[in-house]
């Protein structure tokens, strides 16, 4: 036991054959990890797969080869024996099937004992293998078969797989499913039936409902013609009582009006007399009134006409007062001016005086000395200045030949600078192509550009960004060599920023791009390249003799495509040459001229296959290196002699600029003499400017003392004044007196017109109680009438009405007597008759009906209601079933979707690996058997992700696919081993040696599955 200590339970610890196909006798003792069965065709590789297959129960078509049983016996021999020994505590479990040509039966033994074929199955399956499930037990013949499996088959396969009950569950689901799919079909029926029954009630209810209502009109209209009777009696000799008391209080009104009416007519006759006195009194008061508004009228006018002269003259008067003011105000202040003009004229003449620019006598000089002397300082500066002027001609001429110079030199640098830039732009053409050739590839690229701070290393853009190949010459082969998926990669430097990069492009942006990084270091690879060897066979090198670029970037392109075992020749080779290339074996492959050539050894044979190469399409657009260096070797000699040359420039803008310092203290010394003489002509000037004004106020002065005085004028308006103002006086005393008069007499005038108005109301009063009077008097009389015949009527209707209930109590039951003895009814006898009249109305629309439908319809209301019990009771039964079969889907679904994810996640980095976009998906359905596992591939970057399927992808491809998928499921499989036998078909070399590379590292991990 100590041997397998490190083998899972379940996993084969040893195989003994005997007669089985290739071998006579033979014994393995496989390893806890990774077994690899390696050698040619023929040799009982797939021996060993076919021999654990039906060693372990399983049936000859999981081996996709013979039918028979018998056909695994040996050739010549006539019985085989399959011994496997499984790990297993406390001893290893051992397993023996023999059988026979000429039969297709088998003899099992179990632990050397006899058993069953079905003892053996259970035992198998409790150690969880499962050699009819291609995602555990892959066989040579059965590669294919792996894409051909439906989406339904590989979920069905992975979820055995991965155990976890998910299978069991998948199809306990599914027969939920049907099960429930059989309680809503029958509560479907339920549901139709009950409808059934419901409609045929629902048309009864309408007869039975009119039955009903038939037999209550009925019992109503008995009532209520019995209550109609009681009412009309009550009414009757209501009516007779009322029309009795009605005609005593008539006749007594009558009396009572007949006795007031004399007495009135002679009040309104005095009253009338009265009012044409007050009329008479009226007209004499209102034309002694206007005459005495037409007198007030002319003394308030006069009045009015008197105040505007008033005020007319007043307002003169306080004009010309304050002409008067402002005329002396004026006087007083020219005079003041006058006076200090001529204080300031004889200070200006002083200064003028000691200046020399004026004479004793006050006269100014002609000309003026001081400014002859000033006229001499500025001619000297004037010729100090055109001394200067000469000198700075002859440094401007020596300064304008290091100015061109300087052109001259700004020129070379501008045109040596655009060549730099030209060469700069190349890279810019490169990311227009990146963007046309790979979008996902570019967006990433723009991203990074804007976020490299966030990375802890160099992360380096798209290789083709990145690498410039040395010599044109061999772009085409360098991409060919590299391969289209590796020049778009791009490379990170530590694993950190490898994860960082693949999280926020792939993950959260949903970006599909290659990223890596690269196992080894530069160095290593140029110690291992094949060189020498290629440089002896003719080629010019191997690819990575011609690149340039990033260490990591190489360094990744020597590891995915192997730069540096890739030998190049630009010319292509003869025939002889080609066949001493292939038989040397020193090389897969490599490029000659315009042709690839790619030989694959396997099996002891040899394959060459040739391919035209393409034309460079990335790397086309490469910097020359060498070019480059010499323009920035120029471009630093021609900044040296443009310094240089500002240094000599330099020498003689010092001379310029001490020549400007003079000419310019130069122009100081102009600019002070010059105002030396504007000081002097604005002393001359500003004294001549005080005389002009000292005359022109004095004139002003003059012509206001020479206008005459008003005081007169003044006199004669305000003696105006005041007699208007006595004039006014005296018409606002009339007005007063006048006004008087006017408003004694207005006061007869209303006061009687009052009087006036008061006898015309109540004579108005009077006359309409007169006529009232009268009227109601007439009326009494027709209504003493009318009432007589009223009581005449009511009493015959009592009398007939007390007929009618006691014939109606001869033949009345309990319910009609007790409304018969009624006192009083709440209904009027109109109301109780249209109540009648509406249930006889009623009555008559309804038609006969046969009585026999009541019983009918009561019959079946009782089998609707116990249908609907049993219709609840199945509903709650489908819904609780259905409930079931939710929780159970969330559950499945859930592990169903971590273990789906987790093999997408592994799928796609084993994808990336190649160079290549993968992944896994749900599809998912609402009938549980159509759910399945999809597998999406994508090999080019041209193409969109593809459905793997038998006939859409290449066999390699498939192959890869397959082998890519069986590795991610390897750390969820359950069993303790996995088989695959020749995986390789179809796959090139640089996948081969990927796949087997990715194989290795999942097989190594302690936790996984032999």
């Amino acid at each position: 036991m100590a041997d397998y200590e490190n083998h899972t339970k379940g996993a084969i610890v040893r195989i003994h054959l005997i007669n089985f196909l290739t071998y006579s006798k033979t014994e393995f003792y496989p390893g806890p990890n990774m077994n690899m069965v390696i050698g040619p065709n023929g040799t009982g590789k797939s021996t060993v797969v076919c021999a654990i297959a039906l060693g372990l129960g399983g049936k000859t078509d999981v081996l996709g080869r013979a039918k028979e049983l018998q056909e695994f016996v040996k050739h010549g021999e006539h019985e085989a024996t399959v011994e496997i020994e499984l790990k297993n505590s406390p001893r290893n479990t051992i397993i023996k099937r023999k059988f026979s040509r000429g039969s297709n039966g088998s003899k099992w033994f179990l632990n050397d004992q006899t058993s069953t074929e079905l003892e053996i199955k259970n035992i198998v399956s409790k150690f969880n293998i499962q050699v009819d499930n291609l995602c555990q037990f892959l066989p040579q013949d059965k590669v294919a078969g792996f894409a051909q499996m439906n989406p339904q088959k590989l979920l069905c396969e992975t979820e055995r797989a991965a155990g976890k009950d998910l299978l069991e569950n998948h199809q306990l689901l599914t027969e939920k499913q049907a099960e429930l799919k059989k309680m809503q079909s029958k509560l479907s029926v339920v549901e139709s039936d009950l409808k059934t029954l419901q409609d045929k009630n629902s048309r009864l209810e309408n007869d039975v409902k009119l039955i009903q209502e038939r037999d209550k009109i009925q019992s109503d209209i008995k009532k209520y013609t019995a209550k109609h009777c009681v009412a009309k009696y009550h009414q009757a000799t209501q009516n007779y009582l009322e029309g009795k008391e009605k005609l005593k209080a008539l006749e007594q009104e009558y009396v009572r009006l007949s006795a007031n009416l004399n007495p009135l007519r002679e009040e309104v006759k005095k009253l009338k007399l009265e009012i044409q006195h007050c009329m008479t009194k009226d007209r004499k008061l209102r034309g002694r009134l206007d005459e005495e508004v037409k007198e007030l009228q002319a003394v308030l006018a006069t009045n009015e006409q008197k105040g505007i002269q008033i005020e007319n003259v007043a307002r003169k008067i306080n004009e010309i007062k304050s002409e008067e003011k402002e005329r002396a105000k004026t006087i007083n202040n020219l005079e003041k001016e006058i006076e200090k003009l001529k204080d300031d004229i004889r200070t200006k003449e002083n200064v003028l005086i000691k200046k020399e620019i004026m004479n004793n006598d006050c006269t100014i000089a002609e000309p003026i000395p001081k400014i002859a002397e000033l006229n001499g300082k500025l001619e000297e500066c004037r010729k100090r200045a055109q001394l200067l002027a000469n000198d700075s001609i002859g440094i401007q001429e020596r300064k304008s030949e290091y100015v061109q110079k300087h052109h001259e030199y700004n020129r070379e640098k501008s045109h040596i600078m655009e060549q730099l830039n030209n060469l700069d732009d190349i890279q810019n053409q490169k990311v227009r192509i990146l963007r046309e050739a790979n979008r996902h590839a570019y967006e990433a690229l723009m991203w990074l550009r804007s976020n490299r701070d966030i990375f802890e290393g160099k992360v380096h853009e798209p290789l083709f960004l990145e690498l410039s190949v040395k010599d044109k010459a061999f772009a085409s082969a360098i991409e060919a060599a590299a391969g289209n998926n590796s020049l778009f990669t791009f490379v990170c430097e530590n694993q950190k920023d490898y994860y960082l990069l693949r999280q926020k492009v792939m993950q959260e942006q949903r970006l599909r791009i290659n990223i890596a990084v690269p196992a080894n270091d530069l160095d290593y690879y140029y110690r291992n390249s094949d060189h020498k060897t290629a440089t002896k066979y003719g080629f010019d090198g191997v690819a990575l003799d011609f690149v340039e670029g990033p260490d990591a970037v190489i360094s990744y392109l020597c590891q995915t495509s192997s730069l540096h075992k890739y030998p190049v020749a630009l010319n292509e080779f003869g025939d002889s040459d080609l066949k001493r290339i292939e038989n040397s074996g020193q090389f897969s492959r490599f490029i000659a001229g315009s042709m690839i050539t790619a030989i694959k050894a396997a099996y002891g044979s040899q394959s060459v296959r040739v391919e035209t190469m393409r034309p460079a399409r990335f790397l086309s657009f490469t910097v020359d290196q060498e070019v480059k260096h010499q323009l920035e070797n120029r471009m630093d000699a021609i900044e040296r002699k443009i310094s240089q040359n500002e240094q000599e420039k330099a020498v003689f803008e010092k001379e310029e600029a001490t020549i400007k310092e003079k000419h310019q203290e130069i122009s100081e010394e102009k600019k002070e003499i010059d105002g030396m003489k504007r000081a002097i002509y604005n002393l001359v000037n500003e004294y001549k400017n005080y005389s002009m004004k000292l005359e022109s106020k004095q004139v002003s002065l003059q012509r206001e003392l020479d206008r005459p005085s008003k005081e007169v004028e003044i006199a004669q308006l305000k003696q105006k004044l005041v007699e208007l103002q006595r004039a006014r006086a005296n018409a606002s005393f009339a007005a007063t007196s006048i006004i008087k008069k006017t408003y004694e007499c207005n006061s007869k005038v209303v006061e009687n017109k009052l009087r006036e108005v008061d006898y015309s109301i109540e004579v108005k009063n009077k006359e309409e109680e007169i006529r009232n009077r009268t009227e109601n008097e007439q009326n009494i009389t027709m209504q003493i009438n009318q009432q007589k015949l009223v009581s005449d009527r009511n009493k015959q209707l009592a009398r007939e009405a007390k007929g009618a209930v006691d014939k109606l109590k001869e033949t009345a039951t309990k319910e009609i007597a007790a409304i018969l003895s009624l006192r009083e009814i709440e209904e009027t006898p109109e109301e109780l008759n249209d109540k009648i009249i509406e249930l006889n109305a009623q009555l008559e629309n309804i038609n006969d009906v046969d009585p026999t439908v009541v019983v009918e319809y009561r019959q079946r209301a009782k089998q609707i209601q116990d249908m609907e019990k049993t219709f609840d009771s199945n509903k709650s039964a489908a819904e609780e079933h259905e409930q079931e079969m939710q929780t159970l889907h969330d559950s499945w679904k859930g592990e169903l979707t971590e273990i789906v994810s987790v093999i997408s996640q592994a799928f796609s980095d084993n994808f990336a690996v190649i160079g290549c976009v993968g992944e896994v998906r749900i599809k998912e359905d609402a009938d549980y058997k159509e759910w399945g596992i999809e597998i999406w591939v994508k090999f080019r970057d041209a193409e969109t992700l593809q459905l793997l399927t038998a006939n859409r992808q290449s066999g390699g491809e498939r192959s890869v696919s397959t082998m890519l998928y069986l590795i991610a499921l390897q750390a969820l499989s359950k069993s303790p081993f996995r088989v695959v036998d020749e995986i390789n078909q179809g796959m090139d070399p640089r996948n081969e040696r990927l796949v087997h590379r990715l194989i290795v590292q999942a097989a190594c991990v302690k936790s996984n599955s032999q």
